[in-house]
C-alpha cells in the first residue's frame, strides 16, 4: 500500500511538472532577480533562492522558475477582479512562441493571489506573476521587500 501511494505521489509530481511547461532558458528577457541589476550579492543570493523555491498558493506546487516569471510591478482591480500588468521586456523565442507585451494585464485569479505574510514574502523588490507556457497564471506576488 506505501508503495502505492509513493507512486501515485510521483506520477502527480511529474504530471504537474509537465503541465506547467517551463520556459526556462529564455534569453535576452528581463528576468526578476537580475545580477545587472541586483548589485548586492547577498540580496541576488536571496531573490535566487526565493524564485527557485516559490509554491502556488493552492496545490503548493512550485511556481517554475525565472524562465516563467514576469515582472508586473503594475496592477489594477476591475469589478471586483485583480489584474496584474507587465511592466517588463519579453521578447519572442523558439521556447515560448509569442511574446508578452509591456502593459498586458492578466487576470489572477483570487486561488492564484499569494498573501506575502502568509507566503514568505517577496524579496525580488518586484511584483512577479508566474505563467505557463499555455499562459495559464501559476501564481502571483506583489511587491514586497520583506
Amino acid at each position: 500500500m506505501k508503495m502505492s501511494l509513493w507512486l501515485l505521489s510521483l506520477a502527480l509530481c511529474a504530471a504537474a511538472a509537465n503541465s506547467a511547461q517551463s520556459r526556462d532558458g529564455w534569453e535576452g528577457r528581463t528576468l526578476v532577480c537580475d545580477p545587472s541589476v541586483i548589485s548586492d550579492g547577498a540580496r541576488l543570493s536571496m531573490c535566487q533562492q526565493w524564485i527557485s523555491t516559490v509554491k502556488q498558493p493552492d496545490t503548493r506546487v512550485s511556481c517554475c522558475g525565472d524562465g516563467d516569471a514576469f515582472i508586473a510591478d503594475d496592477f489594477e482591480t476591475r469589478n471586483g477582479k485583480f489584474y496584474a500588468i507587465i511592466t517588463g521586456d519579453y521578447p519572442a523565442n523558439s521556447n515560448a512562441g509569442e511574446s508578452i507585451r509591456k502593459g498586458t494585464k492578466i487576470l489572477i485569479p483570487e486561488n492564484k493571489l499569494n498573501h506575502a505574510a502568509q507566503d514568505g514574502g517577496n524579496p525580488s523588490g518586484h511584483g512577479v506573476v508566474f505563467l505557463s507556457a499555455s499562459g495559464e497564471v501559476l501564481c502571483y506576488f506583489g511587491p514586497t521587500l520583506s
